[in-house]
């Protein structure tokens, strides 16, 4: 059941920790607060991922807001992707991209759209203009960027 495959995501969570070979990972489909949780030492602990995505997720605000310490400190990030993930909203897009940009990271690309952009924002979840130009003044501050969807 449920109870089984998080127990699992735990254990796969703790062996990650201090993993310094991994340079891109994914999180896909249904993975929501308590997974992230899991993989959270991991993540604040790795300088060596390139690449990350978060695809089709259940991620929220709180989700991003635990790992921000990542986003801070891995010098290596050269690609976000952050597509398809409706609970994403303009708070959770500006605070990222504020940490990556405080950061060490040097952004090559970044994919945020894909059905998350709604200028009408359902019930406070998807990106609004005002989300729109968070990602614009990041792209005027970041020359690395070479991609943005």
């Amino acid at each position: 059941g449920d109870d089984s495959v998080f127990s699992a995501f735990n254990s796969f969570g703790r062996e990650l920790v201090g993993a310094s070979t991994i340079s891109s990972f994914a999180l896909e489909d249904n993975v929501g607060f308590e997974e992230v949780q899991c993989i959270r030492d991991f993540l604040i602990l790795n300088d060596t991922i390139r690449g990350i995505k978060f695809l089709r997720t259940n991620l929220c605000h709180s989700s991003f807001s635990s790992i921000r310490p990542f986003f801070e400190r891995n010098g290596s990030l050269r690609v976000l992707d952050v597509s398809s993930n409706f609970l994403v909203g303009d708070e959770t897009i500006k605070d990222v991209l504020d940490a990556i940009h405080q950061g060490c990271a040097r952004l090559e690309v970044l994919n945020i759209t894909e059905n998350c952009i709604d200028g009408d924002a359902i019930s406070s979840n998807g990106i609004s203009v005002r989300g729109a130009e968070f990602i614009s003044s990041f792209v005027s501050k970041t020359p690395t960027l070479t991609s943005l969807k």
